[in-house]
């Protein structure tokens, strides 16, 4: 089964409906991988501003609050290359706040067994880390 986020009624949390999500099927080591999500830090250190993670476990919102139902989620973070683009599986955790979910990971390939994230996703999760919200440059208008 699928790993996935499914918002769930604040009166009943045995009823959920799923998020809209992105179909993504490829493979890893083996196993199939079907999320890719970025994960928010604060460490000013870091060479990248957010880490890459496969969730492997269910993330569950709730609908009208869109608060986590768990307080713990189960991530496999994803290690850096030499390829600042590449990654290969890491350590799997069960100790993350759901809260450092940044968002969906959309543009990767997978072979063998690293990922290799496209440059405007690359560019795309540097921007939402770094609190753009938008999708396109408006920078773009300040010269004229």
């Amino acid at each position: 089964m699928r790993p996935s986020i499914t918002a769930s009624s604040e009166d009943c949390h045995d009823v959920t409906t799923a998020f809209q999500t992105e179909d993504v099927n490829v493979v890893l080591q083996g196993r199939t991988v079907r999320e890719v999500v970025a994960m928010r830090h604060n460490r000013r250190r870091e060479i990248s501003p957010f880490w890459l993670a496969i969730l492997l476990k269910d993330v569950q919102l709730e609908v009208d609050g869109g608060n986590f139902l768990r307080k713990k989620v189960q991530f496999q973070w994803l290690n850096w290359t030499s390829d600042p683009l590449t990654y290969t599986p890491g350590d799997v955790c069960d100790r993350n706040s759901p809260n450092c979910i940044l968002t969906r990971v959309l543009g990767f390939t997978a072979k063998g067994s690293s990922i290799t994230l496209t440059s405007e996703e690359d560019n795309r999760l540097s921007r939402l880390a770094n609190g753009d919200l938008y999708d396109e440059d408006v920078g773009d208008d300040e010269d004229q």
